[in-house]
């Protein structure tokens, strides 16, 4: 599968709720710039947590063995997905390759 574009997007939702909350999206045309924009999204969710919800966004964002996991995933034509928990609220952010 060969993509030119890739989906992006971040959502909301809290485990007590049905109701999901649209944060944005973007639709970059390479693997580089889906998780360069799922970084830069993930860095401002963290930037909004209190120190200990946003230890492990920082310590993915740091990570390069994942974001090298992450965008070979992306060449590959899979999705790439990262979960983010604080309390009872979860954020989602995927990027997923759009066929050509």
């Amino acid at each position: 599968m060969t993509a030119r574009v890739f989906r992006c997007e971040c959502t909301a939702f809290g485990l007590e709720c049905d109701r999901v909350i649209d944060l944005g999206g973007q639709e970059p045309g390479t693997a580089w710039a889906a998780l360069l924009w799922v970084s830069w999204r993930a860095g401002h969710i963290a930037d909004q947590l209190d120190p200990p919800a946003a230890r492990p966004v920082r310590a993915w964002l740091a990570d390069d063995r994942e974001a090298g996991r992450a965008l070979a995933q992306l060449n590959a034509g899979e999705s790439y997905l990262l979960i983010i928990a604080d309390g009872a609220t979860r954020y989602v952010l995927s990027a997923t390759p759009v066929p050509s």
